[in-house]
């Protein structure tokens, strides 16, 4: 009948909008995770240009004058 047509159409709407939450919810732990991974490794290399940048300025001698 019609009535159990809208039933089933309803409970298949409640079942992909379920699905889609958690889907929602580990990409979201999935992009926050990688971001994170993303955002130490950046800190390390800038750390790495500082460090050398730093040991560059300090190891050039000063241009003898005549």
């Amino acid at each position: 009948t019609a009535n159990e047509v809208v039933g089933v159409k309803a409970a298949a709407v409640t079942a992909v909008n379920k699905v889609l939450g958690v889907l929602d919810v580990i990409i979201r732990k999935t992009v926050s995770s990688n971001l994170d991974k993303i955002r130490e490794a950046v800190k390390g290399i800038q750390y790495s240009e500082t460090t050398a940048e730093a040991t560059e300025s300090s190891t050039i001698q000063p241009a003898a004058t005549k």
